[in-house]
């Protein structure tokens, strides 16, 4: 095999070594969905509630929370409340600089389920979240 096969071989089987690089499992951030479902499952008026994660070169890092409302709920209440556990424990759970994105999706409990609200996790304001909750975690 000449130099240029070689190097050939070489970037390529560097390359596929990348492809688990790529993947970007983070496993801070599956904890934190996992944490923030079962916070929201103890909830009065929840129903059910689930998350997924996402990662990967092509689809950045996200988790997407979903909360099906059971019927004694009140739907004007809930999203906000939701949001809040959603922001406390991204806030504390999440180890700076950065982060996925992460979103809270609230569920009607009418049998056509249609969607109450659709919120993004906002960590911006950093002094008023450390007022609220505390400091952040330090790298691990």
């Amino acid at each position: 095999m000449k130099i240029g096969g070689r190097i050939l071989a070489l970037v390529t089987a560097l390359s596929l070594t990348a492809c688990g690089i790529t993947d970007q499992y983070n496993q801070e951030y599956d904890e934190l969905g996992k944490k923030v479902v079962a916070e929201v499952k103890q909830q009065q008026g929840v129903a059910d509630a689930e998350y997924s994660y996402v990662h990967g070169i092509d689809q950045g890092q996200g988790i997407s929370v979903n909360v099906t409302l059971s019927s004694d709920a009140n739907p004007a209440d809930m999203p906000g409340k939701l949001m809040e556990i959603a922001q406390r424990n991204y806030w504390l759970g999440v180890t700076p600089p950065g982060g996925p994105t992460m979103s809270v999706r609230v569920w009607s409990a009418e049998p056509s389920h249609p969607q109450i609200s659709l919120e993004q996790v906002d960590v911006s304001d950093t002094a008023a979240l450390e007022k609220k909750y505390g400091p952040r975690p330090k790298k691990k």
